[in-house]
């Protein structure tokens, strides 16, 4: 979800004469480089772009750009730095609800979504501070009068990450049972969360089952099916459906190859080669994916990558592969 709405918004209160001519030309700068690819090309020009705004003293413009800013780290693969433009936008908001429209207010309160999803991948966030950035999540969504159901599904994936089955179970059962509002996630997203929960129970039938929709493209985003496709490959080869998971893995990760965003999604593709005997393959795509050894982008999706490259290279000397 771009700022593009913020952007026509604006064009209404852009000042007079020079001013107001410099200002839309931001304006279409940051509506231009929304629709650029996320990575780090995308990112540099949104600092800049954020720097400019702040310069010009217009605060609604500012919302545009750092909400442009949020989406470009949190999806560029740099979470860490996700923070301090969030921050700034909450502290706007406290200081002057008029500055941010409707639609403005939307978009912040979606963005908790992503902020909460972004500390659990940082190292130096630790759990306490984690835990306040889901409670301030609950707090601002009660007082703005949203369902909690996307609370209560940051908690869910929250819990999974620390591996609190019990609290994974609470969460899931009060997410399925609150209401569906405008700040739940879409079907495609929903469908991939219902799916990760049965494969937690250890049912890969009931797992596919429930990412269908997400795999035969019902329901898409810019992340699906490109996660659920990658997270089908072991499920599908466990309940002998090989064919199609060779299927999922040519599919899915021709949609990924590219993209700076889905390091763990091309490690699951990696994990895939590795323990379905095609090493030969697997290595063939960590060498093409050379710029994923950068020590740059969120920790988490790091230690994926290099988890899932760990095991190639192990199944690579067993095999003999290692030594071609």
């Amino acid at each position: 979800m771009g700022p593009q709405g913020a952007i026509r918004n604006l064009h209404a209160r852009a000042g007079a004469g020079d001013g107001r001519h410099a200002h839309h030309e931001l304006l279409g700068a940051v509506r231009r480089l929304d629709a650029e690819p996320y990575g780090r090309v995308r990112t540099a020009r949104a600092e800049e772009l954020a720097d400019e705004a702040a310069a010009t003293g217009d605060r609604p413009l500012l919302v545009a750009a750092l909400t442009l800013l949020v989406h470009s780290y949190s999806f560029g693969g740099e979470c860490a730095r996700t923070f301090v433009p969030f921050r700034r936008l909450l502290r706007m908001f406290d200081e002057n609800p008029a500055d941010f429209r409707e639609d403005d207010v939307r978009r912040l309160h979606w963005m908790f979504k992503w902020v909460v999803t972004d500390a659990r991948q940082q190292p130096d966030v630790t759990l306490t501070e984690a835990e306040v950035w889901l409670a301030r999540m609950r707090r601002r969504y009660r007082k703005a009068g949203y369902s909690e159901r996307a609370v209560h599904g940051a908690e869910f994936r929250l819990a999974r990450h620390l591996g609190d089955a019990a609290r994974a179970t609470r969460a899931y059962s009060a997410w399925t049972a609150a209401a569906r509002d405008d700040m739940a996630d879409c079907l495609a997203c929903e469908y991939a969360t219902e799916g990760l929960r049965q494969l937690d129970l250890g049912d890969d039938r009931a797992a596919l089952d429930g990412w269908e929709p997400v795999l035969n493209c019902t329901h898409s985003c810019h992340r699906e099916p490109h996660e659920t496709l990658a997270r089908s490959l072991l499920p599908l080869v466990r309940t002998g459906r090989t064919d199609r998971a060779r299927d999922h893995h040519l599919r899915g990760y021709g949609m990924v190859r590219a993209d700076e965003a889905f390091g763990p999604v091309v490690a699951l593709h990696v994990e895939f080669c590795a323990r379905t005997g095609n090493e030969p393959r697997g290595l063939r795509i960590i060498a093409e994916q050379s710029r994923r050894w950068a020590d740059t982008g969120d920790p988490l999706d790091r230690l994926e990558w290099l988890g899932g490259v760990a095991l190639l290279l192990r199944r690579a000397v067993e095999t003999g592969h290692a030594q071609r």
